[in-house]
């Protein structure tokens, strides 16, 4: 059940939290104990209906949105500002340069947004990852350019690549961080083993490379999938708590977003979208409990 009345206050501290944290001004600057006490500053999901998601496991914090090809050339009346107060727009685009500019510099300076240029590059680039490097320092120089304290520049890395030889082994798709404020990942386990990221070799080996880089951490996409039945959504449970607990053992995450969203014709393993009521109370806690 959503509760309305704590929602718009916990958004909008997340969002003025993901900004200080981007600045380098750090998350106890919140805090009087001076002591993180949530997994992730920013908890929300991407799903194809927002005010669903909200309703079922939010307050959602933010929302995912892609752009295939260009971006628009405003931001006012588009998908992302049309979310509710203080919810994070994070915002994927694939063609370099065009309407860059002139979008970033219409979003309102009370919408926190944080922008992707071609999010799992290495699922495209292949071995080339000095040409998404170069492309992607291009786009932060232009997202920059605009000097919107309000919108944080992410790399979306795919973790699939990160093991066994794969594109992403050697780092070689990692921007520097001065191009970066935040270094994000999209995560998916289609079988969970109630182990999570602690034991996850894709998730492990990307960790290492970013983890001393002086960024902030997050997932852009994470995804449980489920068979469906009650074993299968108790494994995606635990999975939720050991992911919680190692997160806030090594975190804060500047985001935490869930892939609340199955493909158009859900088969098998493939439910991610869990609506059973372990899972939906699990994310609450994830959300609440630390807030």
């Amino acid at each position: 059940m959503n509760r309305p009345s704590s929602g718009r206050g916990r958004r909008l501290t997340a969002a003025l939290a993901l900004v200080l944290l981007a600045a380098g001004i750090g998350y106890t600057a919140l805090r009087p104990s001076g002591k993180p006490t949530r997994a992730a500053i920013i908890v929300g999901a991407h799903a194809a209906n927002f005010t669903a998601a909200d309703t079922t496991i939010g307050p959602l914090q933010d929302q995912r949105i892609f752009y295939p090809t260009t971006l628009p050339a405003s931001f006012i009346g588009s998908a992302g500002d049309r979310l509710p107060a203080g919810v994070t727009a994070v915002i994927s685009y694939k063609t370099a340069s065009i309407n860059v500019v002139s979008f970033v510099r219409s979003i309102p300076a009370d919408r926190p947004v944080i922008m992707i240029f071609h999010a799992e590059p290495e699922h495209s680039y292949g071995a080339r990852g000095a040409t998404f490097v170069a492309q992607f320092e291009s786009q932060s120089n232009l997202i920059r350019s605009v000097h919107r304290a309000n919108v944080r520049i992410a790399m979306a890395a795919e973790a699939y690549e990160y093991v066994d030889g794969r594109d992403g082994v050697s780092g070689s798709y990692l921007p520097p961080a001065g191009y970066v404020d935040t270094y994000l990942l999209d995560y998916y386990e289609p079988v969970p083993t109630a182990k999570g990221i602690a034991k996850n070799r894709k998730f492990q080996a990307w960790y290492r490379l970013v983890k001393n880089r002086g960024k902030p951490l997050g997932f852009a996409e994470y995804g449980l999938s489920s068979n469906g039945t009650a074993a299968g959504n108790a494994r995606r449970v635990a999975t939720l708590k050991a992911d919680n607990a190692w997160i806030s053992a090594h975190g804060p995450f500047a985001i935490w977003s869930y892939w609340w969203q199955d493909p158009a014709t859900t088969t098998g393993k493939d439910n991610w979208q869990f609506t059973d009521p372990g899972a939906i109370a699990e994310w609450h806690a994830i959300e609440d409990a630390h807030g």
